[in-house]
């Protein structure tokens, strides 16, 4: 899930829906491996954005993360639109901030309001 607000702030949850129930009701009760599985599936944070029409890019300042060495980076995403209600954003920095030839691309869909 990925929002963003008309007031420049935005938020971004991805989970790896293959990662395996951690079987305790306290995360703090599993053990160093299963932690380490459930961290590395996934991936949190939220902050301002800023979008450049002219090069159609979107960028992220990370306020807040899973990961605390996010925090300040500023993380780009060209964006383009494939249908009215569906963007693709394609990875251009890294979670390192650094520039990558190999990001993914995710598609992402609106939700309807309610």
């Amino acid at each position: 899930m990925i929002h963003y607000s008309a007031n420049g702030m935005m938020a971004a949850q991805l989970y790896d829906e293959r990662r395996k129930p951690l079987g305790a009701a306290n995360f703090l009760d599993v053990s160093a491996a299963d932690a380490r599985a459930a961290f590395v599936g996934l991936a949190s944070y939220f902050g301002a954005y800023a979008v450049d029409t002219a090069a159609r890019t979107v960028t992220h300042t990370v306020q807040g993360a899973m990961a605390p060495d996010w925090i300040g980076r500023k993380l780009v995403r060209g964006y383009r639109f494939i249908a009215p209600n569906r963007i693709e954003l394609r990875v251009i920095t890294g979670l390192d901030g650094k520039p990558t030839k190999w990001g993914q691309v995710l598609v992402w869909e609106r939700i309807p309001s309610p």
